[in-house]
């Protein structure tokens, strides 16, 4: 009997001894590890995944810390307990020994059903608005894209300037899971005609958005805006280009008639901006590297068994750590104004500069220009947020796959333009 009290008496004092490490341990070593990261104090490799200005306080994150932290010290109880008790020690192991033998033919099916699931959301796009996270969306399509694009694209035209630019005079499709369009380019590798290219007199810079992904070429709002305003409208977007490459662009064009030019803004322009204002030049890749990059691209195009369920769960890695580590990138405005200031040696006096941007950062970029620390015509800069017309859309104007505007979006941006542009047309005396 008293054999047995003395081994109760130490389960218990054991038991207060974890409880009290594990308090101890949450008190003085990891709260003052989240404060030190928080503080940009704490280890590198920490730092470097928070970084730039927080957007939740301190508290935020250390409740963050404090779930994982509880969910780890349930998980060491556990196994404590275990070890202590030979009678749940041994139907513990009696049930992970049957979990296991189960579980093979479990995650068999699991993973089946995962790829058929997946594979139906690439013929139907629309059941891909069931799949809970963004990230998870976006990783699934990445693993079906590698397969579409070095099947789709002829390679790009390496350039020492701006990276690359796509294939002079050129057609081709572009193809992916949800759309299916002809890409014709000119003597520039734009994707415009010929003529388009002598004095135009609106411009439009941007990215894959601009160019228009994923609608036809006679569907993008640079073409609307030619149809409807009677200017000549050159389309000069490049896929993946930054605000840098596109100023830089627009050194190598005719400018003698411009009139207007609008820059389509993304937010993943900001580490090309940043770059720029903080260096005052472009990161150019190496040839060998593009050209490797787009080897890589060729050898992801092999399919393997599993392939779209390791994608979203990577997907679903991305969306936790995303909610967990927020960040906003700080001086985003003033980086994209200084690229548009400073990127091109073009002299825009007189031009009227029309920027799509998200809607956030339109009131960080007025904001900016309030300062009065910019020349004309950048100084005088008119603002259409993309949220705006995404209110405007009912859920209707984007792939949900692959992200990009369908035609309705640049309907609804072409309109917008053209109302600014009449506008300043009415306000010159």
């Amino acid at each position: 009997m008293a054999i047995k009290i003395r081994k109760e008496t130490g389960v218990f004092l054991t038991f207060l001894l974890l409880l009290a490490f594990l308090a101890a341990l949450r008190l003085f070593f990891v709260h003052p590890l989240v404060r030190n990261v928080y503080a940009g104090k704490g280890p590198s490799i920490l730092n470097s995944m928070i970084c730039g200005q927080h957007v939740h306080p301190v508290d935020h994150y250390l409740n963050v810390a404090d779930r994982y932290y509880y969910f780890l010290a349930f998980v060491m109880s556990g196994i404590l307990v275990c070890f202590i008790f030979s009678s749940v020690r041994r139907y513990v192991l009696t049930l992970l020994r049957y979990a296991m033998w189960l579980s093979i033919p479990l995650l068999v099916v699991l993973l089946i059903a995962s790829e058929i699931f997946f594979a139906l959301c690439f013929r139907h796009p629309e059941i891909a608005r069931f799949i809970p996270r963004n990230e998870i969306r976006k990783w699934v399509y990445c693993s079906r894209i590698h397969r579409v694009i070095p099947e789709s694209l002829p390679r790009l035209v390496y350039d020492s300037e701006v990276t690359y630019t796509m294939p002079p005079s050129a057609t081709f499709k572009k193809v992916a899971p949800e759309y299916e369009v002809v890409v014709r380019t000119n003597s520039e590798g734009l994707r415009d005609d010929e003529e388009s290219l002598n004095a135009p007199e609106v411009i439009v810079l941007g990215d894959s958005e601009a160019m228009g992904q994923g609608v036809e070429q006679d569907q993008t709002y640079a073409a609307i805006l030619e149809r409807e305003s009677g200017f000549k409208v050159l389309n000069a977007a490049v896929g993946s280009f930054g605000t840098v490459r596109e100023m830089i662009l627009l050194n190598r064009l005719e400018t003698t008639r411009l009139k207007y030019l609008i820059i389509d803004y993304h937010p993943n322009d900001y580490d090309e901006n940043r770059y720029f204002y903080e260096h005052g030049r472009l990161d150019i890749t190496p040839r060998e590297k593009v050209e490797a990059l787009w080897d890589k691209e060729v050898r992801a195009a092999r399919y393997y068994s599993g392939k779209y369920t390791v994608y979203a769960v990577i997907g679903l890695l991305e969306s936790i750590k995303a909610r967990s580590i927020v960040q906003k990138k700080e001086n985003e405005a003033k980086y994209f104004l200084h690229a548009v200031s400073e990127a091109s040696k073009k002299n825009l006096r007189g031009v009227k500069i029309v920027s799509i941007v998200p809607g956030p950062l339109s009131e960080q970029i007025r904001q900016e220009l309030s300062l009065g620390e910019y020349p004309d015509p950048v100084s005088n800069m008119m603002l259409v947020s993309e949220n705006e017309i995404r209110e405007k859309c009912f859920g209707d104007c984007y792939y949900p796959f692959d992200g990009h505007r369908k035609a309705k979006a640049y309907r609804l941006f072409a309109d917008r333009i053209l109302d600014l542009i009449a506008r300043s047309q009415d306000s010159e005396p």
